[in-house]
């Protein structure tokens, strides 16, 4: 048998990992917030390796504790042949980061309940898992901790793009039929980025990446593709938002759409009914789920995607080596940057962005 496999700890049940265990309660509170991994050790396996130690001392902060369990982590990964996504997918920047940076560097989670990650993750729920992207297609993580400085994580990535304008954070983001025609439509605020883009790169209309995007390409679970029915309830949400008809190039219209009103056309107010009800209620789960703490924006290439909360306009998108998704990082440094989060961006999000002679890799380091 492998070696890995049959290694008594890479057997050992990956919800009883300390690092697993902080994903599944980064809301949980505590007074100290060194307890957040302290309050886990008793529900943790004992056969894990831990380099951190108890210890409630003033010389031991709770930034030291939190460094000490992402090297752990860190070093599981390269002991077993992971990938890095598994570290990064916990980590997004808060907006409190704007006023009161972290003492932590930027690709080490943060777990104190204010600056917890207010979006899903885009492998799917809580416990990151849910359906997979490819986004730099098979290529093999290649990661180190700086030799010199153990706060520093050099990467292997490749800037695909930058973001060129971003709307505001959704907090709570609506897709109510009842408010499809108003100022403060989520959907409306969307559509006002996206008016500029005459056409989608690939072979991707502008509608099919807009709506595809505000569910991050999956259905209500996160363990699936976004299903086309979804295309009617936003076909039909955003003509009634914009009051055009079509709203964004190539949009696609059904045999009930096209009806005469009062003879069957299907309108906002259908989405209540039994018919279309249930599709409504699950578009509606899945755009919540995908742009709740994230900011909607364009990108420079002319893609449309979703970001981390402390984005902005300059910031780079960048793929790295062995890991599913684009990430969202900012120059602070000759050749240092600051990692921001994860990001969506249709068209980029299985192996589309690869060019055609490979990938380039080149050293960036996090800071």
């Amino acid at each position: 048998m492998n070696q890995k496999l049959s290694d008594p700890w890479y057997q050992m049940s990956e919800h009883s990992r300390i690092f697993t265990l902080l994903k599944m309660t980064q809301h949980a509170l505590c007074s100290d917030p060194r307890d957040k991994v302290y309050g886990m050790l008793a529900m943790a396996s004992q056969k894990e390796e831990r380099s951190f130690r108890v210890d409630y001392s003033s010389g031991y902060t709770f930034s030291n504790l939190y460094l000490d369990v992402a090297i752990d982590e860190i070093r599981r990964i390269q002991k077993y042949e992971g990938s890095i996504h598994s570290l990064l997918s916990a980590v997004e920047a808060s907006q409190l980061e704007m006023t009161i940076p972290s003492p932590l560097p930027s690709w080490v989670p943060d777990w104190r309940p204010d600056r917890r990650r207010l979006s899903r993750p885009f492998g799917g729920g809580r416990t990151y898992t849910g359906y997979r992207f490819c986004a730099s297609g098979d290529s093999e993580t290649n990661f180190e901790l700086n030799p010199a400085d153990n706060s520093q994580l050099q990467i292997q990535a490749y800037e695909v793009d930058s973001i060129v304008d971003i709307s505001d954070v959704f907090l709570s983001p609506s897709l109510s039929y009842q408010e499809a025609a108003s100022s403060k439509s989520d959907l409306l605020s969307c559509l006002d980025l996206s008016a500029r883009l005459k056409q989608y790169p690939g072979s991707c209309t502008v509608f099919d990446a807009f709506w595809l995007t505000t569910v991050a390409g999956v259905d209500e679970t996160g363990d699936a593709p976004a299903p086309h029915a979804f295309a009617e309830v936003f076909s039909v949400l955003m003509d009634a938002t914009t009051g055009r008809t079509p709203s964004l190039p190539g949009q696609s219209y059904t045999k009930r759409q096209q009806l005469p009103e009062g003879r069957g056309r299907l309108t906002p107010a259908h989405l209540k009914e039994r018919s279309i009800g249930t599709t409504y209620s699950n578009a509606l789960s899945a755009f919540q789920a995908a742009m709740s703490g994230r900011r909607f924006g364009i990108t420079g290439k002319g893609y449309i995607g979703l970001f981390p909360c402390a984005s902005s306009r300059g910031d780079g998108i960048i793929l790295v080596s062995g890991c599913p998704v684009p990430y969202v990082i900012r120059r602070v440094g000759q050749d240092q940057w600051r990692y921001l989060g994860e990001c969506y961006i249709h068209g980029m999000m299985n192996r589309e962005a690869i060019p055609a002679d490979g990938l380039s890799w080149e050293t960036i380091i996090l800071v």
